[in-house]
């Protein structure tokens, strides 16, 4: 039977006599850095994630990795995007904000270059470790479906079609 908080209440016991895994000097005191800041690229922290669920009984590797991509991922993917299209440019020389180019194609007070405040990369960022995710844990159709069409998404905003050659074999 597990000796519970309950079962010693109103009892001279009640604050004495707990079993203890580890000494301590102090309750309060706890890890000052997570791994989380300590691991450095993503793809470090995922496998640190994904490393850790393989090893522990209770965690079913499939959702883990499912909801990874689902609860955070996907989210980003998408936000990214959508900032991406909603975005503003700014001038590299004195930080002006606009929220279209300057039809001159410069900076209207200083005359510098105008460029985009959110990049292409930043879009694609968590996209390849995904899809290696989907890959590696053999997740659902759906959630490779997904990743398929959150691609197809991102390649129709980056992808120029005018600039792809095409054979005849494309038409036939």
């Amino acid at each position: 039977m597990i000796e519970l908080l309950s079962h010693r209440l109103n009892k001279d016991t009640q604050y004495d006599k707990w079993a203890y895994t580890m000494d301590t000097t102090k309750i309060d005191d706890g890890v000052i850095q997570s791994s989380y800041t300590t691991l450095g690229a993503m793809t470090e922290k995922v496998g640190a994630q994904l490393g850790l669920g393989k090893r522990i009984l209770a965690v079913d590797e499939k959702d883990e990795a499912a909801r990874l991509l689902n609860c955070h991922f996907f989210r980003d993917i998408y936000g990214n995007l959508r900032a991406f299209g909603e975005q503003k440019f700014r001038c590299v020389e004195c930080n002006a904000k606009y929220r279209r180019v300057p039809l001159i194609g410069k900076c209207r007070k200083c005359g510098g270059r105008v460029i985009l405040t959110i990049a292409e990369g930043s879009v694609k960022k968590y996209l390849e470790i995904s899809k290696n995710i989907a890959r590696d844990y053999g997740l659902s159709d759906y959630v490779v479906q997904r990743l398929k069409i959150v691609g197809d998404n991102i390649d129709s905003v980056f992808v120029n079609d005018k600039s792809k050659q095409y054979s005849l074999a494309d038409f036939i």
